[in-house]
């Protein structure tokens, strides 16, 4: 996916709402603070974007430690055709930014409808 097309402002409006949710710009020099979240919450999501596919593997391993309901979302530009089939990847090209947008609302189980209209209309601004 390119850059620009607003990526991390859908993943971000997905989960605005939410408690135990935490972000990171980058996945360098995370894993004080990953081990703090693991270690002090029970359950959250965990988004990092900028995320090549070898940090994403990290992460999972330690999240998969803790043995907690962790979700773990990262954010990337390019995937290799082997990393495009290792993981659960959706793909944001403006063109169809609606229809992966109803698939995370979907996913997510997004029901406040406030929520779900803010995503839609940040979708229809990049079309």
């Amino acid at each position: 996916s390119i850059s620009g097309i607003g990526k991390t402002r859908i993943v971000g409006e997905a989960f605005r709402t939410m408690s135990n949710v935490f972000y990171s710009r980058t996945p360098e020099n995370i894993d004080t603070g990953i081990i703090y979240i693991l270690t002090n919450f029970e359950e959250g999501v965990i988004i990092i974007d900028d995320c090549p596919i070898d940090k994403y593997y990290y992460v999972a391993r330690l999240i998969s430690e803790f043995q907690k309901p962790f979700r773990l979302i990262t954010i990337y530009n390019v995937l290799t055709k082997n990393e495009e089939r290792e993981t659960n990847v959706f793909f944001l090209d403006a063109a169809d930014n609606k229809e992966v947008v109803d698939t995370i609302i979907e996913r997510e189980r997004i029901i406040d409808i406030d929520v779900k209209i803010e995503l839609e209309n940040t979708v229809m601004a990049f079309l």
